[in-house]
């Protein structure tokens, strides 16, 4: 499962970040706006590869677990950083202009 996830996020690291950028994060120096960009990016790939990663384990494992002692139903843990990990990619996505709102 994490080689497929680890896939998904490459391809997804290729279609989304420019060539030009992909081909010289190694080579940009630490203190530029272009580094900065860089380290953005690569964020923004790691966290929807750890939002994949999650996504596929609520999928597999359901939204919610219940207590032995009191029987009740809560969200999972993986549950619950999954809507976390979302809310920190929707955010990176606005920095880039990679939703609708943030492009109008």
């Amino acid at each position: 499962m994490a080689k497929k996830v680890k896939r998904a996020a490459a391809a997804l690291w290729e279609h989304v970040a420019p060539a030009e950028l992909a081909n010289q994060i190694s080579a940009i120096l630490p203190h530029t706006p272009e580094a900065a960009d860089a380290i953005a990016l690569a964020l923004l790939t790691a966290k929807i590869s750890e939002w994949l990663e999650l996504s596929a384990r609520v999928k597999a494992s359901g939204l919610t677990e219940y207590s032995g002692r009191s029987g009740i139903s809560h969200l999972s843990p993986d549950a619950r950083r999954e809507a976390e990990v979302f809310d920190e990619v929707l955010k990176l996505c606005r920095e880039f202009g990679l939703t609708p709102l943030s492009r109008s």
